[in-house]
């Protein structure tokens, strides 16, 4: 497998898996460093030159993305499951991060 094919199923896998509420950030970075078959740091390394953040930076920001999704696509949304979705601790460190990272608070 190519390392751009490689790269693209971790990516999938992030994305498909980031809204899961028992999944936190950093069992995710574990699973996706033990598929990809990469060491943490060597992984780390590759996901900062791809992306610019580190695995664990891009996985929380992939959270705070499908909590996101939660927020607008489903017609009665509770903030607690967006909490959980983002893997955040409590609402005000949501509350702070969201609207930090969109420009909005999450309503």
């Amino acid at each position: 497998m190519s390392a751009k094919e490689q790269y693209n199923r971790m990516i999938t896998e992030i994305e498909k898996e980031a809204g899961r509420k028992d999944l936190s950030a950093n069992d995710l970075a574990t699973q996706i460093a033990r598929d990809s078959g990469l060491g943490p740091r060597d992984l780390t390394a590759v996901m900062r030159y791809l992306t610019g953040d580190t695995l664990l930076e891009y996985i929380k920001s992939r959270k705070l993305m499908a909590a996101y999704r939660y927020l607008i696509e489903d017609p009665k949304p509770k903030i607690l499951s967006a909490v959980e979705i983002s893997g955040l601790d409590n609402q005000s460190s949501f509350t702070k991060r969201f609207s930090r990272e969109f420009g909005i608070p999450p309503k």
